[in-house]
């Protein structure tokens, strides 16, 4: 990941939540499983952890905002995004509800916090993002207590694979996601080789996948998803004979089999620093 493109997800694609919102409202409703994986995501780490957390990458606070009644009065949090736009949605939705919350704009590659001060920390589909990942691990190793641990989640290689087919077969050079970013396609920290960037750092490493499709039944909250992504669906898909055929080709899938499924491939890795 280039220094470029981290700054046009700081400063463009997520400036504010609108295109993040635009996707998980998608998953919201469209996921097979009805669970979600905001709430998997904090029943694991509900079980494990108290004291203080930090969340890096935290977005609007969709984690938070998902889960307002079962979040302990014990934990002390502290939200933390690259965009000031995410952070000032955050405290706008989280404030009232939740006043011991705490918000700042932080580069996750460059912590401003002492060492072992945080129990756990979150970073949620976010460290692929990152230009130096492996800084960005250990600046979490260091400011995490002993037994202390980082709860990462992510996607595989083969994440929404159906949809990146569908927009690259109506438009081959179409730029569409982070994968068209990443070298070969290759997501820098996945299911695949995410245990080994955290082993090189981390004391103990587990990984639990999240077992979940897409099964989407009106084409136009998937077209609102396409032109959310980084890259430059949104312009490809303003010439009217493009949008077209994309919605076209949505509509025929859904009338022919009931529904346009994607595959959902996703997970979360527990480092622990011993």
């Amino acid at each position: 990941m280039t220094d470029s493109y981290y700054q046009y997800l700081r400063d463009v694609q997520y400036k504010d939540p609108s295109n993040l919102d635009a996707r998980a409202s998608l998953h919201e409703r469209y996921s097979w499983n009805r669970r979600g994986l905001h709430r998997w995501i904090f029943d694991i780490f509900l079980e494990r952890t108290s004291g203080r957390i930090l969340e890096v990458g935290s977005g609007p606070g969709h984690l938070w905002r998902r889960n307002l009644s079962r979040i302990p009065n014990s934990l002390s949090v502290f939200l933390s995004d690259v965009s000031q736009g995410m952070i000032e949605t955050a405290r706008n939705e989280l404030s009232s509800h939740l006043p011991h919350f705490h918000y700042a704009v932080i580069d996750a590659q460059t912590i401003p916090f002492s060492s072992r001060k945080f129990e756990a920390i979150i970073a949620n589909h976010m460290i692929y993002h990152l230009p130096d990942i492996p800084r960005a691990l250990e600046e979490m190793y260091r400011v995490l207590v002993s037994n202390g641990c980082l709860y990462a989640t992510t996607n595989d290689d083969d994440h929404l694979k159906e949809i990146v087919e569908l927009v690259h077969s109506i438009e081959p050079s179409l730029v569409f996601g982070s994968r068209d970013f990443f070298e070969d396609g290759i997501i820098p920290f996945g299911m695949g080789n995410g245990a080994g960037l955290l082993s090189k750092v981390f004391d103990e490493v587990e990984k639990y996948a999240f077992d979940d499709e897409l099964v989407i039944t009106d084409a136009q909250p998937l077209v609102e998803y396409i032109l959310s992504f980084p890259g430059n669906a949104h312009e490809v898909f303003s010439h009217e004979d493009k949008l077209t055929e994309l919605i076209a080709r949505i509509e025929e899938k859904i009338r022919n089999e009931g529904a346009f499924k994607a595959t959902k491939s996703a997970g979360m890795f527990i480092a622990t620093k011993k």
